[in-house]
């Protein structure tokens, strides 16, 4: 009598499972001022009128750089026309960025040019995180990987100054199994970013 194992088959079976990876997206938020339910967007775009965008992203040498570009991307909720950037306000990006110009100077110039709300997108979390473990088991190899953007968004009331919007939102994507790059980064923050503005 033939005896039939099963035990190869089973073992490919769930090697190909867990090699399908298991990709999740996480959010959390840190509410100062704005809903206190999770995952949902901030402020409508048509509450904001004539909006001075601040886009401030992390500049470290050691590992991937946000762009401003794609923060302004992300808000295609907002009208192009009911954009004004600081440079055509205060003049070229400071040396530091414009996180060195304080909310004082950024409401000023909101107020001078006639304009509604003042938008800070600070983006203080861009990364690509991973683990591989190699062990006697199967599979043998394991991996971990996942990208995580935070983003902090302050929403100013331009002619009184008072905080419309204080919120911090990271994402995570990713998993067990599943392969996130450098690349994936741009993506997420859009995702980020357009998450917490509803509109038109």
């Amino acid at each position: 009598m033939t005896t039939l194992s099963f035990r190869p088959l089973l073992s490919g079976v769930a090697l190909a499972a867990l090699l399908a990876g298991c990709s999740s997206v996480r959010t959390q938020d840190s509410v100062a001022v704005g809903p206190t339910a999770a995952d949902v967007p901030v402020i409508e775009a048509r509450s904001l009128g004539r909006v001075l965008l601040v886009p401030i992203v992390s500049a470290s040498p050691a590992g991937p750089v946000a762009s401003a570009d794609t923060v302004r991307e992300a808000l295609s909720t907002l009208p192009p026309s009911s954009i004004v950037t600081p440079e055509s306000l205060l003049g070229p990006t400071p040396a530091g960025g414009w996180a060195t110009v304080d909310e004082g100077r950024l409401l000023a110039a909101a107020r001078g040019a006639g304009l509604s709300s003042v938008m800070i997108v600070r983006v203080d979390d861009y990364a690509r995180r991973g683990t591989l473990a190699i062990a006697v088991a199967v599979p043998p190899v394991s991996w971990d990987t996942k990208t995580a953007v935070g983003v902090h968004l302050r929403v100013l009331d331009a002619a009184t100054g008072a905080v419309r919007a204080d919120v911090r939102r990271v994402r995570e994507n990713g998993g067990l199994y599943t392969l996130r790059t450098a690349d994936d980064l741009p993506q997420e923050l859009n995702a980020a970013v357009a998450s917490l503005v509803t509109g038109p």
